[in-house]
């Protein structure tokens, strides 16, 4: 019999469309991949004011005044015109302690999706939100949102399932010369 242990390794296999989903990657006050909209909100990493869920950084999200909302667009017309009539979820570890202001939600340029709210527990809660993209979708973006009061939450290892399965394998240098990656979908 063959002994061996399961290893799951993200850099091998790949199946999120989202990038920086675990906000690893900040630069000039700013999430790479993402956008911050809300007057007065804030977005930044954070490692010690909650355990990091995954990964290295966390991404702290403040409310100020206004609705602050952290969005990514799936803009690659491959990634849009396979979500289109199909059944998406967006997954995402959120940590919060004032209940009803914390949610997720996906979004088609016409349908916001949102997920049900945090508990407000000082605790991470997986939240999620399914939702079918309309064969007439314009756009196809994922947000993480504080809502009606004025406080900080916790978000990490965003992800989003429903799409066919992409798996990045890089070959070694010495395997081959170009390409240096080979994508399949499944």
């Amino acid at each position: 019999s063959d002994l061996y242990k399961a290893v799951v390794d993200d850099s091998i296999v790949l199946n999120n469309w989202l990038k920086n989903a675990s906000f690893e990657t900040y630069a000039a006050s700013a999430f790479t991949n993402w956008l911050l909209s809300g007057a007065g909100g804030t977005a930044a990493q954070d490692t010690t004011t909650v355990p990091v869920k995954h990964g290295s950084y966390t991404c702290k999200i403040t409310r100020v005044g206004t609705d602050t909302v952290l969005t990514q667009g799936i803009t690659q017309v491959v990634a849009l015109e396979a979500a289109k009539g199909r059944s998406i979820t967006f997954y995402c570890w959120v940590f919060a302690s004032v209940a009803s202001a914390v949610c997720i939600a996906l979004y088609d340029g016409t349908t916001r999706s949102k997920s049900d709210y945090h508990e407000g527990q000082s605790r991470w809660e997986l939240l999620y939100v399914t939702a079918s993209i309309a064969e007439g979708a314009t756009d196809f973006r994922v947000e993480l949102r504080v809502e009606t009061t004025n406080t900080s939450a916790y978000f990490d290892d965003a992800r989003v399932r429903g799409f066919p399965k992409l798996y990045l394998y890089d070959l070694p240098s010495d395997f081959t010369r170009e390409p240096s990656s080979v994508y399949f979908e499944n």
